[in-house]
């Protein structure tokens, strides 16, 4: 399981330093832009995640040549490797809203509100729900849960994939 903490703190920093790019290249304080950080931070997290995966099994799968990788092995490698690359995305999210950029919330609750016309009473009712969402912490769930659900289920996939393209039956390294 070492292999898939590894891989998954590796996911969740790779994330975090997109992040920081967008963040440079000045997309997280344009309220006009937030859609599309969203989609590029979605995309790279499905991107990385795959890359992870592929190579996290398949170096199980080299350490322990004589182990089949069955469904319940590779479902328990994707499950940590997403978890903990939720997690490190999530600290990473954390740092970010707090001490790198704590004007993101308010971009954020801004591009929310954008083209809503909302009294100030529904206004005062929405605020905490928004104060949540747009939060350090609401992020962090909010990108790390579909994480962990995609990376479960793609470990399903890609030990099928392995099965069958005969990657199972890697053989070790030569010493």
């Amino acid at each position: 399981m070492r292999t898939a903490f590894a891989y998954g703190a590796l996911l969740g920093l790779s994330l975090f330093v997109c992040l920081l790019g967008l963040h440079v290249a000045g997309f997280t304080t344009d309220t006009a832009k937030v859609d599309l950080v969203r989609t590029i931070e979605s995309l790279l997290g499905y991107v990385f995640l795959m890359a992870c995966l592929l190579a996290c099994l398949r170096q199980r799968q080299r350490a322990t040549p004589n182990v089949p990788l069955g469904f319940g092995r590779a479902l328990a490698t994707g499950a940590v490797l997403a978890l903990t690359g939720g997690l490190v995305l999530g600290v990473g999210h954390w740092v970010y809203g707090t001490l790198i950029n704590p004007g993101h919330q308010e971009t954020l609750r801004e591009a929310l509100l954008i083209g809503h016309e909302l009294t100030p009473e529904q206004l005062a009712e929405l605020e905490p729900r928004l104060r949540f969402i747009t939060s350090p912490l609401g992020i962090a769930i909010g990108q790390g849960v579909p994480l962990v659900a995609f990376g479960v289920l793609m470990s399903l996939v890609v030990a099928v994939f392995f099965r069958r393209s005969g990657l199972a039956a890697v053989p070790p390294p030569a010493a």
